[in-house]
């Protein structure tokens, strides 16, 4: 898949459940259901779902990350991400780790 690809999964998924796309300066788009906000980060090798349940801190680019992802994934594996995300979040989501599988995609990120 496609960065765009990806962000517009994810995109009509969160509306589908309910949240609004808000603006918050400086960290642009985003969207925000039941005091929970929620990005989509998209770089050159991988994608990361992000959250925070603070508005001040959205507003600052300081969201939690869920594991970064590689664009390799079907369209029902983003959704279920989303949906991941969405249903921990309201419950206070835990302390993200990455998965060991993905350390070394973390190292070698080309972010760009």
């Amino acid at each position: 898949m496609t960065k765009d690809e990806i962000r517009t999964i994810c995109e009509k998924r969160f509306e589908e459940l309910g949240a609004e796309r808000i603006e918050l300066q400086p960290s642009g788009e985003c969207w925000t259901l039941n005091g929970e906000f929620f990005k989509v980060t998209t770089l050159q090798s991988w994608w990361i779902l992000e959250w925070t349940n603070n508005r001040s801190y959205a507003s600052n680019y300081c969201f939690e990350d869920a594991d970064p992802m590689l664009y390799d994934i079907s369209e029902e594996e983003v959704i279920t991400q989303v949906n991941f995300l969405i249903k921990n979040s309201t419950y206070g989501f835990p302390h993200i780790r990455v998965a060991a599988d993905n350390v070394d995609l973390l190292k070698s990120a080309d972010i760009t």
